[in-house]
């Protein structure tokens, strides 16, 4: 639209059509308005474009990290389950996890102490 407004302007100053001077600025200006406006949209929607892809990776990335901590989750609740009934309580499970440790010597019992007080 901004170049047709130019386009007629031209072919009339062209042409020698008599036309006042204070028309001829306003359509200048309406010309100049509407291609700034024109250009301003496209930058908006450009950078709305690049927003909105930025937001979608942003959830597909947390979609993802979802997904493995939910197998995480499960795998852990799985190995707890297995404890629980190797050993009937999951304070029994600890504490037998705990005197294997301290006798393959994983753990120094120093370090424990305060865990075995807790659970005796």
């Amino acid at each position: 639209m901004c170049d047709d407004l130019e386009n007629a302007m031209q072919l009339q100053e062209t042409a020698g059509l008599d036309m006042t001077k204070g028309a001829k600025m306003a359509f200048l200006a309406t010309a100049k308005s509407l291609r700034k406006l024109s250009q301003q949209f496209k930058d908006h929607i450009e950078a709305d474009k690049q927003r909105t892809q930025d937001i979608l990776d942003k959830i597909t990335g947390l979609a993802d990290k979802i997904d493995k901590d939910r197998e995480d989750a499960t795998r852990y609740r799985l190995v707890i389950d297995v404890f629980k009934a190797l050993f009937g309580t999951t304070k029994k499970a600890v504490l037998t996890l705990v005197y294997l440790a301290v006798i393959l010597g994983l753990a120094n019992i120093k370090d424990i102490i305060e865990l075995l007080k807790m659970f005796v």
